[in-house]
């Protein structure tokens, strides 16, 4: 998605023009550098809410992203009015309600710094200064016991994958894709495995197949998309159980298939605490709220029905150790923000996968939108909100569009003063 812009008029336009450049390069590295300052504040978010009208007239939104940046607004305001709601029979903490006020209104900053940047950068590059910004964010986690798993292969696959997308080579992203996954096998990422061999698949079928001859086939691609992801799926749950991902991946597969007998639910069996807690509180709880033993017993009451054991200590510490954690998006949006909260990601959701569908029509989808969308699509349901934030604000960015207009320019190359002109956006 390369940007064509207008030639500055003049050498001090032009040194406006690279400030503005660099700026924007920088509030894209700094919101995905998560840098935290007192209190749980966010510097990028920060610097991005300072920012605010420059990057607002600079990304000029479509009205997608305005609806994206609205449900945001709209799901903070939301939490603070569950928080304040909740707190007539539920204990608050104030440094979460401050963090995720970052949290939440940084999504919306870095969304619209990653718009911004586009219209001055070329798609690619931002998105590996995106990763850039990651990598920063990630090296606090490089002594963990499995770095590449909780930090560093996203990241480092932003990275790559942007900058072979700058080189516009099919076979570049395919061997790096293969190359990631391989990593990932070793490294013990089930989830992340599956995703790059997904992702390999769909660049390889796009390169080999011609774009279809008449429009409508949405439809089409949806179903190809579902079977592609069926088939990776049970590929990973057969390699795991034969051994070919280690022994470990071996043990947990086999045990999580056979406690539920589904792979998902026996691993993920927090889906069932959601939606036991969406029928015992449906509007939500607030981004500071405590949850109390009655919300507790609910949330085990739904797991214990997949055949879970939810007394083992997990649910206490982790998921209810101070806030509601659902380990989802989708989840933790609705216990943190209520209802705007899940609406927002269910407009995401629709806006990242109509993008995916438009550009495997148009067989223009880079293997880095194509991993990033999956992880997202993969993290609505499966993956934690605060640590699939940076993802989700890179991949809406890249996925959310509006048409460039500058100035038809003059026989001398400089801007004229008549009607604006739409140019090329790729």
């Amino acid at each position: 998605m390369e940007v064509r812009h207008a030639a500055p008029a003049s050498v001090e336009d032009l040194r406006r023009h690279e400030i503005t450049r660099l700026v924007a390069a920088g509030l894209v590295v700094l919101v995905a550098a998560d840098v935290r300052g007192p209190l749980g504040s966010s510097v990028g978010t920060l610097a991005g809410l300072a920012l605010l009208p420059v990057w607002w007239a600079g990304a000029r939104p479509s009205r997608a992203a305005r609806l994206v940046l609205g449900l945001v607004v709209a799901s903070w305001l939301s939490g603070l009015w569950l928080t304040w709601y909740a707190s007539g029979d539920h204990a608050v903490l104030d440094h979460q309600v401050v963090a995720w006020s970052f949290s939440i209104l940084g999504l919306g900053v870095a969304v619209g710094a990653v718009l911004w940047a586009r219209r001055l950068w070329s798609t690619p590059i931002v998105a590996a200064l995106f990763g850039v910004g990651m990598l920063l964010a990630a090296a606090d986690d490089v002594g963990a016991p499995n770095p590449w798993k909780v930090a560093l292969g996203v990241a480092v696959a932003v990275v790559l994958l942007g900058l072979a997308w700058q080189r516009r080579s099919r076979a570049t992203e395919v061997v790096l894709v293969l190359l990631l996954g391989a990593i990932s096998a070793q490294s013990d990422s089930r989830s992340m495995f599956a995703m790059f061999v997904l992702t390999a698949g769909i660049v390889i079928w796009q390169s080999w197949t011609p774009p279809p001859r008449r429009t409508g086939a949405l439809g089409r691609y949806l179903v190809l998309l579902t079977l592609l992801g069926a088939a990776v799926y049970s590929l990973g749950e057969a390699l795991a159980l034969e051994g070919f991902l280690g022994e470990d991946a071996e043990q947990r597969t086999a045990a999580q298939v056979g406690r539920s007998g589904s792979l998902i639910l026996g691993a993920r069996p927090e889906i069932g605490a959601t939606l036991a807690l969406m029928q015992w509180r449906p509007l939500g709880f607030g981004f500071g709220t405590v949850p109390r033993t009655d919300d507790i017993m609910a949330a085990k009451a739904g797991m214990a029905q997949l055949n879970y054991d939810p007394d083992n200590g997990y649910v206490e510490r982790y998921m209810f150790g101070g806030l509601v954690e659902l380990h989802s998006m989708i989840g933790d949006a609705w216990a943190l923000f209520g209802i705007p909260g899940f609406a927002l990601c269910a407009v995401l959701t629709v806006v990242l996968v109509r993008a995916l569908v438009q550009h495997l029509a148009s067989r223009t989808a880079s293997a880095l939108l194509v991993f990033l969308t999956v992880r997202c699509l993969w993290d609505m349901l499966f993956g934690p909100l605060y640590s699939s934030l940076p993802i989700l604000a890179l991949t809406a960015g890249l996925a959310l569009h509006a048409p460039v207009v500058h100035r038809s320019r003059s026989r001398t190359g400089a801007p004229s003063r008549g009607a604006p002109v739409k140019t090329t956006v790729r």
